[in-house]
């Protein structure tokens, strides 16, 4: 954050997924290479970060295949409601859905 501004999209998107009750397709495999790891970037200034060098890989099109049906992960919803809560420095106490929504709302209230 500068000047006491959010400026990122990321936390957003999440917020806004959560909201509107979205999903999103994680693949299995890491399909981005992160090239803004240096002393110069907004966010990513540790070249050393264990992110910076993730291997990543090709999606292969045409061995795709779409599922039939479409449901949540219930289990990578709640290491993400952690996630988010504990980078926001909350206590991550296996909160619901609409309780990590309020949450996110206060804490952002109060960065206003």
């Amino acid at each position: 954050m500068a000047d006491n501004k959010i400026d990122t999209w990321d936390h957003q998107w999440s917020f806004t997924c959560r909201r509107e009750n979205w999903l999103t397709a994680i693949p299995k495999r890491n399909l981005v290479t992160n090239i803004g790891f240096s002393t110069d970037a907004t966010h990513t200034k540790d070249a050393a970060n264990p992110l910076a060098d993730r291997v990543s890989y090709t999606l292969d099109t045409a061995a795709l295949r779409h599922p039939r049906v479409i449901l949540p992960d219930p289990g990578l919803e709640q290491a993400t409601s952690h996630y988010i809560l504990s980078i926001m420095g909350m206590k991550t106490d296996a909160p619901s859905q609409k309780n990590v929504i309020r949450r996110v709302k206060d804490w952002i209230r109060a960065l206003r």
